[in-house]
């Protein structure tokens, strides 16, 4: 019996062992044999790649049992990886339906420049002579955002008008003269951009100017307006009085804080200033100068001043109520001639129609650099006319859009002049 186990045992033995020497020589020939690149094999070359990455594999992990552990791993790791990437599609996949939410309660910024203060009574006759006696009386005002942002979503630059359900509307001519009590007739407002000597023309005609860079003066701040012209000495010159009416009406920046002295020149003579379209170089620069929303203060003009702020222009709605307004009103309720209203035209003085056959005008208007064509022939129903179907917007390619860097010593009248003719 003990024969028979060791011979057993014995046989075994020489089974492992010729076994062990079979595995070792095949481990050895194919580490000599070649490693083909995965991307380089083809079918004609002998199947020896998958017996290299087994036996790479035997090494590696030292025995066949750790070989399901190491393709668990690898399983493990593969599976996070695809955990992270879906949720950072889900967090992608969130932030853009709450930036399309939030798509519908964006509102414009802004702000109003002006001085800050009322003119010198004093001042009044000065103002009068020049044409600005009205819009000098208009008071600080907010603005509603809220409603701006959801007109602008109707703006068409091209056309400068609203479109609405019911048709096209716009800020017309109309609207500045009576709102901002402008003169909306006249020369163009137009010359030299870039003045050449910045300085001694604010002493000729302000008689101040700032000390800071005079060389590269080409604005004057509404601080340094209101620090030197707010209060005036009470034995006050005829000169010091039309110096501070010249600063009470220079045009400001649409970028800042800001008037530019580009404008001076023109108010040189005060008896000459009304002769300039100031009304509608307003326009050109501003284009969209005013909107609010309906105010309970009583008319006063210029009727701007019924957005005061003092007391108070009552509450601001959120863009999509206004969108819903909108949609609700641009119909048989919307107010075409709004200035017809009794209430508005008896505050409204005489003066202000003088030039009403301009308000529907089909023309472009120039400020210095900038040419914007009017389209009043869109919006006839605004000044109590049938629409005909409009003609296709008027461009004025190049001159659109130009600004005055680099443009030392232009004159702008000259480089706009087929435009003035018109």
């Amino acid at each position: 019996m003990s024969v028979a186990l060791r011979t057993k045992s014995k046989r075994r033995k020489a089974l492992c062992d010729d076994s062990n020497k079979q595995m070792k020589k095949t481990l050895v020939v194919e580490e000599a044999a070649p490693v083909t690149p995965l991307h380089r094999r083809d079918s004609s070359l002998p199947r020896t790649g998958l017996l290299t990455a087994i036996a790479f594999v035997f090494l590696c992990v030292g025995d066949l049992k750790m070989v399901p552990n190491f393709f668990v791993c690898v399983s493990e790791e593969e599976e996070r990886g695809k955990e992270k990437r879906k949720r950072r599609e889900e967090k992608k996949k969130k932030k853009k339906k709450e930036e399309a939410a939030l798509e519908s309660y964006r509102v414009l910024r802004g702000w109003v420049n002006g001085l800050g203060y009322s003119p010198d009574a004093r001042l009044i006759p000065y103002l009068e002579l020049a044409g600005f006696g009205s819009a000098v009386l208009i008071r600080t005002f907010d603005l509603q955002y809220d409603l701006i942002s959801v007109l602008v979503e109707r703006w068409r630059p091209e056309t400068h008008t609203f479109h609405l359900s019911c048709g096209e509307c716009t800020v017309t001519l109309e609207d500045v003269a009576l709102q901002l009590g402008l003169p909306i007739d006249g020369s163009s407002v137009t010359g030299i951009s870039t003045i050449a000597e910045p300085a001694a023309l604010c002493y000729s005609l302000l008689g101040a100017s700032p000390g800071d860079d005079e060389s590269n003066l080409s604005g004057l701040k509404f601080t340094w307006l209101k620090a030197n012209f707010q209060h005036l000495p009470d034995n006050a010159t005829e000169e010091e009085l039309m110096c501070a009416a010249r600063a009470g009406v220079l045009m400001p920046d649409a970028n800042n804080n800001r008037v530019h002295i580009m404008y001076l020149p023109l108010l040189t003579d005060l008896h000459n200033v009304r002769s300039y379209s100031w009304g509608s170089a307003s326009w050109a620069l501003y284009r969209m100068p005013f909107l609010a929303s309906v105010s309970q203060q009583p008319y006063v003009y210029p009727l701007v001043n019924r957005w005061s702020i003092y007391p108070g222009i009552g509450r601001s709605y959120t863009v999509p109520i206004y969108r819903l307004l909108i949609e609700q009103h641009a119909g048989e309720g919307f107010i075409w001639m709004l200035y017809r209203r009794p209430e508005i035209v008896a505050v409204i003085p005489s003066s202000a129609y003088v030039h009403s056959q301009l308000w529907c005008t089909n023309a472009p208007i120039i400020n210095f650099n900038v040419v914007e064509w009017y389209h009043g022939d869109r919006v006839l129903r605004q000044f109590g006319c049938i629409q005909y179907i409009p003609n296709p917007p008027k461009e004025v390619g190049k001159a659109h859009g130009i600004n005055k860097r680099g443009k030392h010593g232009m004159h702008w009248g000259v480089v706009h002049r087929r435009y003035i003719a018109v």
